[in-house]
Protein backbone atom coordinates (compact mmCIF):
# COMPACT_ATOMS: atom_id res chain seq x y z
CA UNK A 1 0.00 0.00 0.00
CA UNK A 2 1.22 3.27 -0.79
CA UNK A 3 2.32 5.81 2.07
CA UNK A 4 0.97 8.75 -0.39
CA UNK A 5 -2.58 8.80 -1.71
CA UNK A 6 -2.99 8.87 -5.80
CA UNK A 7 -4.19 11.98 -7.08
CA UNK A 8 -7.40 10.99 -7.10
CA UNK A 9 -7.65 10.24 -4.06
CA UNK A 10 -6.28 13.51 -2.72
CA UNK A 11 -8.71 15.07 -5.08
CA UNK A 12 -11.69 13.24 -3.32
CA UNK A 13 -10.27 13.97 0.15
CA UNK A 14 -10.04 17.77 -1.20
CA UNK A 15 -13.44 17.25 -2.41
CA UNK A 16 -15.11 16.20 0.33
CA UNK A 17 -13.30 18.97 2.94
CA UNK A 18 -13.28 22.12 0.90
CA UNK A 19 -16.45 23.34 2.40
CA UNK A 20 -15.17 22.79 6.36
CA UNK A 21 -12.18 24.04 4.85
CA UNK A 22 -13.45 27.34 3.45
CA UNK A 23 -15.99 27.62 6.37
CA UNK A 24 -12.62 27.51 8.82
CA UNK A 25 -10.80 30.14 6.88
CA UNK A 26 -14.14 32.41 6.81
CA UNK A 27 -14.17 32.34 10.37
CA UNK A 28 -10.60 32.64 11.09
CA UNK A 29 -10.15 36.06 8.81
CA UNK A 30 -13.43 37.26 10.34
CA UNK A 31 -11.78 36.57 14.16
CA UNK A 32 -8.81 38.41 12.54
CA UNK A 33 -10.50 41.16 11.44
CA UNK A 34 -12.96 41.72 14.77
CA UNK A 35 -9.71 41.87 17.00
CA UNK A 36 -7.83 44.14 13.81
CA UNK A 37 -11.43 46.56 14.03
CA UNK A 38 -11.22 46.96 18.00
CA UNK A 39 -9.54 49.69 19.87
CA UNK A 40 -6.67 49.12 21.65
CA UNK A 41 -4.08 46.28 21.70
CA UNK A 42 -3.68 42.85 22.53
CA UNK A 43 -2.94 42.20 26.22
CA UNK A 44 -0.54 39.07 25.22
CA UNK A 45 0.96 39.91 22.37
CA UNK A 46 2.98 36.22 22.94
CA UNK A 47 -0.50 34.23 22.39
CA UNK A 48 -0.86 36.27 19.06
CA UNK A 49 2.04 35.61 17.59
CA UNK A 50 1.51 31.83 18.20
CA UNK A 51 -1.67 32.36 16.33
CA UNK A 52 0.38 34.11 13.10
CA UNK A 53 3.24 31.30 13.83
CA UNK A 54 0.28 28.96 13.27
CA UNK A 55 -0.96 30.41 10.01
CA UNK A 56 2.86 30.13 8.76
CA UNK A 57 2.71 26.67 9.24
CA UNK A 58 -0.82 26.01 7.71
CA UNK A 59 1.26 27.31 4.30
CA UNK A 60 4.44 25.02 4.63
CA UNK A 61 3.11 22.98 1.80
CA UNK A 62 6.92 21.47 1.93
CA UNK A 63 5.72 19.70 5.51
CA UNK A 64 3.02 16.87 6.25
CA UNK A 65 2.00 16.81 10.01
CA UNK A 66 0.45 21.06 10.30
CA UNK A 67 -1.93 19.56 13.01
CA UNK A 68 0.53 18.08 14.82
CA UNK A 69 3.08 20.76 15.00
CA UNK A 70 0.42 23.82 15.04
CA UNK A 71 -0.96 21.86 18.04
CA UNK A 72 2.36 21.98 20.13
CA UNK A 73 2.39 25.56 19.21
CA UNK A 74 -0.60 26.05 22.09
CA UNK A 75 0.53 23.21 24.26
CA UNK A 76 2.41 23.29 27.22
CA UNK A 77 5.84 21.83 27.14
CA UNK A 78 5.35 18.15 28.97
CA UNK A 79 7.12 17.97 32.62
CA UNK A 80 7.72 14.63 33.78
CA UNK A 81 7.00 15.49 37.77
CA UNK A 82 3.80 17.19 36.48
CA UNK A 83 1.40 14.79 38.73
CA UNK A 84 3.89 16.10 41.65
CA UNK A 85 3.37 19.76 40.75
CA UNK A 86 -0.37 19.06 39.90
CA UNK A 87 -0.47 17.86 43.90
CA UNK A 88 1.46 20.74 44.90
CA UNK A 89 -0.42 23.56 43.09
CA UNK A 90 -3.71 21.64 44.61
CA UNK A 91 -2.34 21.32 48.03
CA UNK A 92 -1.32 25.46 48.20
CA UNK A 93 -4.98 25.81 46.39
CA UNK A 94 -6.65 24.21 49.41
CA UNK A 95 -4.47 26.11 52.25
CA UNK A 96 -5.61 29.63 50.55
CA UNK A 97 -8.74 28.60 50.38
CA UNK A 98 -8.88 27.28 53.80
CA UNK A 99 -7.42 30.66 55.25
CA UNK A 100 -10.05 32.63 53.19
CA UNK A 101 -12.86 30.63 54.74
CA UNK A 102 -11.12 31.23 58.10
CA UNK A 103 -11.25 34.74 57.89
CA UNK A 104 -14.93 34.67 57.28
Amino acid sequence: MPSHPSPRDADQVFQREWGAIRSSLLDLAASLDRIDRAEGDVLDPAEKERIERAIAELLDSGEQDRAERIQRLFSREYVREWRKRFAEGQSAAESAAEKSEARC
